[in-house]
């Protein structure tokens, strides 16, 4: 999994971090070591942030849902991405992706 293409992760369903690849750094410049156990709220940009939260609170076993929003790297740079998740076993699994850059 730590191969695929874009970043595949786990979180609990308060919105913690249980396990995300190490590709995160490639999007982020944050490592594992940073995310897990963090909340994804740490992430987010806040004006998506109310959204993405109330997305994990309403999540059913067997779901898959898409969602776009914005997240903040380690730099403080903020950009689109689109996340799949699948609920299962009272864990998302989800599949995050950067939006192509507009060039702005």
């Amino acid at each position: 999994m730590d191969t695929s293409i874009g970043v595949v992760f786990t979180l609990d369903m308060h919105g913690n971090f249980t396990w995300i690849c190490e590709n995160i750094k490639d999007i982020t410049k944050y490592t594992q070591e940073d995310v897990i156990g963090t909340n994804i709220s740490r992430y987010v940009y806040p004006d998506d942030l109310d959204f993405i939260l109330h997305r994990i609170m309403i999540a059913k076993p067997g779901h898959t849902d898409k969602s776009t929003f914005s997240i903040i790297d380690k730099d403080g740079k903020i950009f689109s991405v689109t996340s799949r998740r699948l609920v299962t076993n009272d864990q998302i699994l989800g599949i995050l992706y950067k939006e192509k850059d507009d060039g702005s």
